[in-house]
C-alpha cells in the first residue's frame, strides 16, 4: 500500500512529522499529491489547528468556521483578508520559514528557495516584488497601549521586551518622536532579524496611572491619550503619530481577579474603539491591530474568540486583526503575533511595490 491509499488521518500524522521543504517536495511530486496537499485547505487547517494552535476566522466579519475541530486550546485568532488561507497561515508560523529568512540575510540559503514557497502561495503577479521578506534593513513602526501595560499584573510585557538582551528582543538603541518628544520609541532586534521601532503610550504618570482602571482610564483628566470625553477622539498628538505607525498593539490584563467581566470588557470595547475612530479619521482605515491578552501563566479569563467578540472585532470590514494570549512570565504567544505583524507588513511592501512597478511602466508607455 502506498502514501496515496493511506486514510486522511494516518496521512495527516505522517506529515506532521515532516519539515515544510519535504511536504511541499511530495506535493510536487504527482497530480494525486499535489491535489492532496498544496489544493487542499483541510489539510493546511488541521497543521494550523493542532500544530500552531491558531485559528483563522472567515471574511465577512464572521468568527472561525463553525465546523472547526476544536480539540485542541486556541492561543491566538487571526482575521487578515491579505491572507489566501491556512496554508499561507502555516506558512508564516513556521519555524522552518522562519530559519530561511533569517539565512537569505545572511546569505546562507539559496535566494530561490523562498520564492518557491512563496510563488505557490502569493498571486503570481507579485512574484518578482519578494524582495522585501529577505531586504536585511526592513523594519515596522508599532504602537503599544492600553491597560496591559498599566496594570500590575501584566506591566513587565514592556520591560521583557526592551530591557531583555536575548535572541528574540534585543533593545539596541532610541526612536526618535515627534517634536516635544511624544511619539519616542525603543529601536527592538527581534529573532536578529527585524527591526522593531516599538512606542509606547502611556495615560499618564505612573504614579497617576496605578490608580486608575475601568471607567477613570476613559476620562480625559486620567487619560492623556484622549482629546476630551464629549470627542471620544485621540488627542492631537497621537493622531499627528498614527500615519507614521505599521501596527498598533493592544494590551490587556486578562490574569485572573475578581471583576465584574462583561462590565471590564466594555471599557476596553471603549478605549480601542477611541483609537479606531483616530484611525479612521487618519484614514488608516487597513492598519493591523493587535490585541495582546496578557496574563502570568494562569489561563485567561476570556479565550481568543470571546475576546474579539467582546471587543467588537468581528464587526471590523476590512481591518485585519489578531488576537493572542501572551504569558508575560516568558514572552510565550508574543513571537507567533510579532511574526504575523511582520509577515502582513512584508506583504504590504511587495503590493505597494507591484502597483508602484505597473505605474511606472503605465507612464512609461504614454
Amino acid at each position: 500500500m502506498g502514501l496515496e491509499c493511506l486514510p486522511l488521518e494516518i496521512f495527516y500524522h505522517i506529515l506532521s512529522h515532516l519539515p515544510l521543504s519535504s511536504i511541499y517536495q511530495l506535493g510536487a511530486t504527482c497530480r494525486h499529491f499535489h491535489a492532496k496537499i498544496h489544493q487542499n485547505e483541510s489539510f493546511w487547517r488541521f497543521k494550523v489547528n493542532h500544530q500552531n494552535h491558531l485559528l483563522f476566522a472567515v471574511e465577512g466579519g464572521e468568527g472561525p468556521s463553525s465546523d472547526l475541530d476544536l480539540s485542541f486550546t486556541p492561543t491566538g485568532l487571526i482575521r487578515d483578508p491579505s491572507l489566501l488561507g491556512y496554508k499561507e497561515l502555516y506558512l508564516l508560523c513556521s519555524h522552518e520559514f522562519q530559519e530561511v529568512l533569517k539565512g537569505l540575510r545572511k546569505a546562507e540559503v539559496h535566494r530561490e528557495y523562498l520564492p518557491r514557497l512563496l510563488r505557490s502561495i502569493v498571486p503570481k503577479s507579485w512574484w518578482n516584488n519578494l524582495q522585501s521578506f529577505y531586504d536585511p534593513n526592513f523594519s515596522v513602526r508599532c504602537a503599544l497601549f492600553g491597560p496591559g501595560i498599566e496594570s500590575p499584573n501584566t506591566k513587565y510585557l514592556v520591560h521583557k521586551m526592551i530591557k531583555s538582551h536575548t535572541n528574540l528582543f534585543d533593545a539596541t538603541g532610541f526612536v526618535t518622536g515627534l517634536p516635544g518628544g511624544f511619539g519616542s520609541g525603543v529601536q527592538i532586534d527581534f529573532r536578529k532579524m527585524y527591526q522593531i521601532h516599538l512606542i509606547c503610550l502611556y495615560t499618564n504618570s505612573e504614579r497617576v496611572r496605578e490608580c486608575q482602571s475601568g471607567i477613570q482610564r476613559l476620562k480625559a483628566g486620567n487619560n492623556m491619550l484622549i482629546a476630551s470625553e464629549t470627542s471620544e477622539m485621540p488627542h492631537e498628538s497621537v493622531l499627528q503619530l498614527l500615519p507614521s505607525l505599521d501596527c498598533i498593539f493592544f494590551a490587556l490584563d486578562t490574569s485572573k481577579y475578581e471583576a465584574n467581566l462583561e462590565e471590564e470588557a466594555q471599557f476596553w470595547k471603549s478605549e480601542l474603539e477611541i483609537m479606531l475612530k483616530g484611525l479612521k479619521f487618519c484614514d488608516k482605515k487597513n492598519l493591523p491591530i493587535l490585541v495582546l491578552s496578557c496574563s502570568n501563566g494562569d489561563e485567561g479569563r476570556f479565550s481568543v474568540s470571546e475576546l474579539a467578540e467582546s471587543l467588537g472585532l468581528l464587526t471590523l470590514p476590512s481591518r485585519p486583526w489578531a488576537v493572542f494570549n501572551v504569558n508575560i512570565a516568558n514572552m510565550d504567544g508574543m513571537t507567533k503575533a510579532l511574526d504575523w505583524v511582520l509577515y502582513h507588513a512584508h506583504k504590504k511592501k511587495a503590493n505597494l511595490e507591484y502597483h508602484q512597478l505597473n505605474s511606472t511602466k503605465s507612464k512609461a508607455s504614454v
